[in-house]
């Protein structure tokens, strides 16, 4: 027997450029569950609806036996089913706090279909950044290279500058690409208070450089000039 589960990670204005409105995305994304015999649900995202069927995870201590979460013991975040504890996330080679969810909402996946618990740690342990989602690139003299191309927009920018800040101090971005039809202001009030430098590229770098408070960023035309660019404004 075939058993059909999906999960709907997190809902934020994306792709607005392609619906009416924010509310349109969001039944569209939430349609998944309409297909779902079996439901996973994030109990930190407000905006999905309870189901039938379902199995919780959240970043906090799990409420029932087969939820998972986690919990903070001197200074360590351990990954929980129930009361029991599976690994500690410092055994995972993905940074922030946006991965931790992730990796829990794939053991909830799983253990929803009956896959070994034991199996998926051993996964988990191994599996490193895919390309372009904070992936890291090369380390060259004693400066971190990220590349988290695949952030489009401004809620998972912040959440990338937020794992980043994890592990590093001073914190250069590249940022650009075309502006979609999304409210910024959060963005740029992070990144005035966070990143010590900005290099702006693409069709957008006019609008973008307007919303900075100091004089710290630069305009870059080539990806070559940005990296070469963010490397001078770096301080380690």
């Amino acid at each position: 027997m075939n058993l059909i589960t999906g999960v709907v990670l997190n809902i934020t204005p994306d792709h607005l450029d392609r619906y009416k409105s924010f509310e349109y995305y969001i039944n569209s994304k939430l349609s998944l569950y309409q297909y779902c015999q079996y439901s996973v649900v994030n109990l930190d995202e407000p905006l999905i609806p309870k189901q039938t069927n379902v199995k919780y995870f959240g970043i906090n201590i799990p409420k029932k036996a087969n939820d998972f979460g986690t919990v903070t013991c001197h200074n360590i975040c351990y990954l929980l089913k129930g009361d029991n504890t599976l690994m500690s996330i410092d055994e995972v080679q993905l940074i922030g706090e946006h991965n931790t969810k992730n990796i829990l909402a794939a053991l909830a996946l799983g253990d929803q279909i009956n896959l070994p618990i034991s199996s998926m740690i051993q996964s988990i342990k191994n599996f490193k950044a895919l390309e372009h989602r904070l992936e890291w690139v090369a380390k060259k003299q004693n400066i971190d290279y990220y590349n988290d191309s695949k952030a489009t927009n401004s809620i998972s920018t912040i959440i990338a500058i937020q794992a980043l800040m994890y592990k590093h101090q001073n914190i250069v971005l590249i940022l650009g690409g075309i502006a979609k039809k999304e409210d910024y202001t959060l963005l740029f009030k992070f990144i005035n208070k966070r990143i010590i430098g900005v290099v702006l590229i693409g069709q957008s770098t006019h609008q973008f450089s307007q919303e900075f408070n100091t004089n710290t960023f630069i305009y870059a035309n080539t990806m070559q000039e940005a990296v070469n660019f963010a490397r001078s404004m770096i301080t380690v």
